[in-house]
């Protein structure tokens, strides 16, 4: 039913086998591969386990760079050409690695337009100190918007040709890419670029993957409608990403936040839907396996109904 991503453990000074023997021993059905450069994959390689998904990059870049998140090290949309070839690069690798390990889809950040990493930390800030209804915030998102969509073009258009190439690559591989909603609402793709790359690469291996804390965060500081990318892409929906926010701070187990899971039950009786539990190392094991049993419960009941 639930996997889990390997981001929970797999950096916690453990050697890889004893973090994949910890995730085992919580009874996931299968793991999201995260976070693992090409010397811990061919460790993995070692080991017993079951690959529901893989998260881009993977193997990561051995050099990761600074301000970057890490799957995010190159951009798609990069305007920059030899960046973005080693991101096709790179994902491409990614989708091998999927179809060695017998996972089914991949995870994948398409990117933001040029000099737009991280532009919401100051609304983020504002949110936290009670600020969200000031002049102030509203100012912020404002020039936030404006600004995205006087420079979305030029990204967006390298990262439709980037994913030109990889939806190809991906088809010959029988690997699905997951296009993940971002935490940041200034990264590609928003609500129009995801319905417009829906549209352009109908029939191909480009689908939706919805991350639950991002989208709420992202409803939070007033980017989206509530439910909005649900409501619009559950058609093409092939995985969700699950983990609790409190306030605007996410990648918590289930329970330790204001997350009602209710809403996303619908998704969670779907079989077809891969469950992915994306928790941070902050979550300790105890906290992951309630949060495993809370929503084991909710879909039985739901189940039962």
């Amino acid at each position: 039913m639930f996997s889990i991503s390997t981001a929970w453990n797999i950096e916690a000074g453990r050697s890889v086998p004893e973090a994949i023997s910890e995730i085992n021993s919580l009874g996931f059905d299968a793991l999201e591969l995260a976070w693992i450069n090409e010397e811990k994959l061919e460790q993995l390689k070692k080991t017993k386990f079951k690959a529901g998904s893989v998260h881009s990059y993977l193997p990561e870049p051995m050099k990761l760079k600074e301000g970057r998140w890490r799957s995010s090290v190159f951009n798609l949309t990069a305007l920059d050409e030899n960046e973005r070839l080693e991101a096709i690069k790179w994902t491409k690798r990614t989708i091998d690695t999927a179809a060695d390990m017998s996972a089914p889809a991949v995870v994948v950040h398409l990117g933001n337009p040029e000099g737009m990493e991280n532009k919401s930390y100051t609304l983020k800030d504002l949110y936290a100190k009670g600020k969200k209804e000031s002049d102030e915030f509203v100012w912020n998102r404002d020039k936030l918007l404006f600004e995205r969509e006087e420079k979305r073009q030029k990204t967006f258009q390298k990262g439709l040709k980037s994913l030109s190439e990889v939806n190809v690559y991906a088809v010959k591989a029988g690997v699905k890419i997951g296009l993940e909603t971002r935490l940041h609402y200034e990264e590609h793709p928003n609500s129009e670029e995801f319905e417009y790359i829906f549209k352009e690469f109908e029939g191909g291996a480009l689908f939706y993957w919805h991350d639950i804390g991002h989208a709420i965060i992202q409803e939070r500081l007033g980017f989206v409608k509530p439910k909005e990318h649900l409501s619009l892409f559950s058609e093409r929906l092939i995985g969700l990403h699950i983990h609790d926010v409190k306030g605007i701070e996410d990648h918590s187990a289930p329970g330790m936040g204001d997350v009602e899971y209710e809403d996303f039950l619908p998704y969670f009786l779907e079989e077809k839907i891969l469950k992915v539990f994306e928790v941070h190392a902050f979550c300790t094991k105890e906290q992951v396996l309630n949060g495993k049993k809370l929503l084991e419960r909710l879909v039985k009941n739901g189940a039962g109904s």
